[in-house]
C-alpha cells in the first residue's frame, strides 16, 4: 500500500533561541497540533487507499533525534525518509521556507521520492518554487483536501496530467498548472481531522478548526487572498463532536478556536456559544476577532462559554496607516474592545505592526503610546511586529524597491550554514519576500536597526514589563525605550563580537541591565524601585539559564520568617551555607512590583529593607524567597564558611542592628527556620 508522509515545518519559539543567544538546543522548537495536515490526513485516509502519517519535524528535533548543527538538513533527510514514504508532503510558511527548500534538495538526492508542497506561501510562490527547485514536484494551491486527494489519485494512474489546484512538473520537465480549486462549499463535510495521530505536550493547547476565511480586504494580508475572501464555518455540533473526540483523546485542554475572524457572523458565535453552555462544556478556549466585531453582550455570551482569551491584529495606533491599509477600525473603537475584553474576563491578546511603508516617526510614537495602552489596559501579551511583505497581499505589488534586513532569528544551525541561508535569502526576493523591508518606510530615517531589531523588542518587555513601563514613563514613551535599548545593545553586541545578523538582538538578562543602567540616570524613587526590579528579576534569568522567557510570575514569591519554635541546637552546632543560588537586599519592598499584572496601576514601593534569597529546584526553576534580617545576615555570615553557633553570636554582637539577635535562643531560632528551607545545613 502506498504511503504518504505529511511533515510539519519548522517553528522556532523565538524567545528561546535569543536567551540560548543563538547556541543549538532541543528545546529551541513549538510544538502545535497541526491541524491543516490532520485534515489532509482524515481526508486521504477517507477516500483514497494510501496510508498517511504524521511526521512532526519539531518534535524530532525536541526529542533528540536530530539535533540542530551543520548537518541538520541530512539528518532530518535521513529520518523523514526511514520507512521509504512514496510521497512527503510538507505545510509551508514564509519563515521557514529556506529550510523547507534545502531538505527538498536533501531528499531528492537520497531517493526518489515525490515531494509536495502546501499551504500559503507555496501557494503565493508556486511557479517561482518549482522553476528554482527542481526537487519539488508538485504544490497544492489553496484549500489543499481534494486537491491533494485528487494528486495522490493522478500518481497511483501515473498520470502526469493536469490537476485541479495544483502546479506540478511534467515528465519533460514543463510546469502543468491544473488551475484554481474548488472551494468545499460545506466544511462539516470534511472527516473530522485526524488528532488520533498526534501525540501533544502536557499542557498543550490544541488548534480546532471551526471556519475558513476572511470578508475583509486589509492590503497588508495575504489570509483572506489564500481562502478567497469566502467566510465559512462548521456548525455547532460538529464543533461540539470535534471538543468531545479531542477530549477523550487527550483528556481535558484548552482548546485554540482556529479561525482568521471567529466573530465575524454574529449569529453563528451565538448559536455556537449556546451549544457549549447546554452541552455543560468546561473546555476554555481562544480565538481570533476584530475590535469592530465585538461588543458586551457578545462578548458576555462568550465568556460564559468557556472564551479566556482574543486575539486582536490592531496594526498600528495611526489613525492614518490604519486608513492607509484599509483596515478600517478606529483606534479608539479597538482600546475600547481591550478594556471590555478585560472587564468580562476575557485575556486581550494585541498586536501591532510598524514599517508599513506610510509609517514615519510620528506614526512610530502613535504606535508605541497604543502598544502601552494595551498593556495598561490588561492585554498579556501585546507583541509589535515588523512588518513582511507577503507576495500574495494586495499591496506587494505596489511596495516598490525591498531592501533584505539579513536581521531575524532563525534555526541555530552553526555560523557556516547560517551565513548561507541568508546569502540564498538575500538572493531571491520573490521566493523570500517576508525577510525584506519596504525602501520607502519613512523608518529607515531613524537609523540603523530601527526597524530591523523591532520584532524581538516587545517579547522583552512582556519578560520585564513593571520596570519597563517605569522607564517609559521617565523617558517619555515607549518609543524613546526602544531607541535607547536599540543603541545600547547594538554597543553591547559589538563588543563581544557577536555577527552583524545578531547586532539588534538581546535576551531578556540583557534587557534587565539596560533597564537597570537606564533607570539608575533617574532620580525619583519610582526609578530606584523600578532598577531594583529589575536586577531582581535579571538575576532570575542568569541563575536558571532557561530556555524560554520566563516572566515575572514564573518567579515564586514566598517568605521565610524567623518564629519562636522548639530548638536542638547548642553553641558548637556547625552551620554551613545550603541550597542557595543568590542572596540580596534591596531598599524597596518589591512585592507587589514583582507580580506586577498588565491592568493594574504602577504604584511606587515603599522604601523599607527587602531580603532576598533564590534557590533553585532539581528541574531548574528559579524560587525567590523573602527573608527577615536575621536569615540574610546569616546566610551572609556563612557564605565563606562554616560557623559554630557561637561564632555567629559573636559576630552579631559586634553589629547594634543585630545585638538584640546575639543570643543563643534567637540564634539557634534563625538556625533552624533557615534549615527548613534548606538554606544551611547543620551538624
Amino acid at each position: 500500500m502506498a504511503k504518504v508522509r505529511l511533515s510539519t515545518s519548522p517553528h522556532i519559539r523565538h524567545g528561546a533561541v535569543l536567551e540560548h543567544d543563538f547556541r543549538p538546543a532541543n528545546s529551541l522548537m513549538y510544538g502545535f497540533a497541526p491541524v491543516g495536515l490532520l485534515s489532509l490526513a482524515a481526508m486521504t485516509r477517507d477516500q483514497t487507499g494510501w496510508t498517511p502519517e504524521l511526521f512532526d519535524l519539531n518534535r524530532r528535533i525536541a526529542d533528540g533525534t536530530v539535533s540542530l548543527g551543520p548537518d541538520f538538513y541530512d539528518q532530518m533527510a535521513h529520518v523523514l525518509l526511514d520507512g521509504e514514504p512514496d510521497v512527503i508532503g510538507f505545510m509551508t510558511e514564509c519563515d521557514s521556507y529556506h529550510h523547507i527548500l534545502q531538505l527538498c534538495d536533501r531528499l531528492a538526492a537520497r531517493a526518489t521520492v515525490k515531494i509536495v508542497l502546501g499551504g500559503p506561501h507555496a501557494t503565493a510562490v508556486a511557479h517561482e518554487t518549482l522553476g528554482s527547485c527542481s526537487a519539488v514536484d508538485a504544490i497544492v494551491l489553496g484549500e489543499g483536501e481534494q486537491s491533494f486527494v485528487e494528486l495522490l489519485q493522478a500518481y497511483e494512474r501515473f498520470d502526469p496530467g493536469p490537476v485541479k489546484g495544483v502546479v506540478r512538473r511534467g515528465p519533460d520537465g514543463v510546469i502543468v498548472d491544473g488551475g484554481a480549486g474548488s472551494l468545499i462549499s460545506d466544511l462539516d463535510d470534511l472527516p473530522i481531522p485526524a488528532y488520533d495521530m498526534y501525540l501533544p505536550d502536557p499542557g498543550e493547547e490544541i488548534f480546532l478548526e471551526v471556519g475558513r476565511g476572511c470578508p475583509f480586504q486589509c492590503e497588508f494580508c495575504s489570509t483572506a487572498p489564500f481562502w478567497k475572501r469566502r467566510h465559512r464555518v462548521k456548525s455547532p455540533d460538529r464543533i461540539l463532536a470535534e471538543i468531545g473526540w479531542i477530549t477523550e483523546l487527550y483528556g481535558p485542554r484548552r482548546i485554540h478556536f482556529t479561525h482568521d475572524l471567529f466573530t465575524t457572523d454574529r449569529k453563528w458565535v451565538e448559536s455556537l456559544c449556546r451549544a457549549l453552555i447546554e452541552s455543560g462544556s468546561t473546555t476554555p478556549w481562544t480565538c481570533s476577532a476584530r475590535t469592530d466585531l465585538v461588543d458586551d453582550h457578545l462578548l458576555a455570551s462568550m465568556a460564559q462559554a468557556g472564551c479566556s482569551a482574543i486575539y486582536f491584529g490592531i496594526e498600528s495606533g495611526s489613525e492614518r496607516v490604519l486608513n492607509a491599509i484599509d483596515k478600517k477600525v478606529g483606534l479608539g473603537r479597538s482600546l475600547w474592545a481591550l478594556e471590555r475584553c478585560k472587564a468580562h474576563g476575557i485575556s486581550p491578546n494585541a498586536g501591532f505592526i510598524l514599517g508599513f511603508p506610510q509609517d514615519d516617526v510620528l506614526s512610530a510614537r502613535e504606535t508605541f503610546d497604543a502598544y502601552v495602552r494595551s498593556i495598561e489596559l490588561g492585554c498579556r501579551p501585546a507583541h509589535i511586529f515588523g512588518f513582511c511583505p507577503f507576495t500574495a497581499s494586495s499591496m506587494f505589488s505596489s511596495l516598490g524597491e525591498l531592501k533584505p534586513t539579513n536581521h531575524f532569528v532563525d534555526l541555530p544551525l552553526g555560523s557556516v550554514i547560517d551565513a548561507a541561508n541568508r546569502e540564498y535569502i538575500s538572493s531571491n526576493p520573490n521566493l523570500f519576500a517576508s525577510y525584506y523591508r519596504p525602501a520607502a518606510s519613512g523608518l529607515w530615517a531613524l537609523g540603523p536597526g530601527w526597524i530591523e531589531g523591532v520584532d524581538e523588542f516587545s517579547p522583552l518587555v512582556e519578560a520585564v514589563t513593571w520596570p519597563a513601563l517605569v522607564l517609559a514613563q521617565i523617558k517619555g514613551g515607549m518609543f524613546e525605550v526602544y531607541s535607547a535599548w536599540i543603541d545600547w545593545i547594538a554597543g553591547a553586541n559589538r563588543t563581544r563580537g557577536a555577527a552583524p545578523s545578531r547586532l539588534w538582538y538581546g535576551t531578556p538578562g540583557h534587557f534587565c541591565q539596560f533597564l537597570e543602567h537606564e533607570l539608575r540616570a533617574g532620580t525619583t524613587q519610582l526609578a530606584a524601585a523600578a532598577s531594583e526590579v529589575a536586577m531582581v528579576i535579571g538575576v532570575g534569568f542568569r541563575l536558571a539559564g532557561r530556555n524560554a522567557f520566563p516572566r515575572p510570575s514564573a518567579i515564586t514569591m514566598a517568605s521565610h520568617r524567623t518564629i519562636r519554635t522548639p530548638v536542638k541546637f547548642g553553641l558548637r552546632t556547625q552551620v554551613k551555607s545550603g541550597n542557595i543560588a543568590n542572596i540580596a537586599s534591596v531598599g524597596h519592598d518589591l512585592t507587589e512590583a514583582l507580580a506586577w499584572r498588565s491592568g493594574e496601576p504602577i504604584r511606587t514601593p515603599p522604601r523599607i529593607p527587602l531580603h532576598l534569597v533564590w534557590q533553585i529546584s532539581e528541574s531548574g526553576d528559579v524560587a525567590l524567597m523573602v527573608v527577615d534580617e536575621a536569615i540574610h545576615e546569616l546566610l551572609s555570615n556563612v557564605a565563606s564558611g562554616p560557623l559554630t553557633a557561637a561564632e555567629l553570636m559573636a559576630q552579631w554582637s559586634r553589629e547594634p542592628s543585630l545585638a538584640r539577635l546575639a543570643h543563643l535562643d534567637a540564634v539557634t531560632t534563625c538556625i533552624d527556620a533557615a534549615a527548613k528551607a534548606g538554606f544551611v545545613e547543620v551538624s
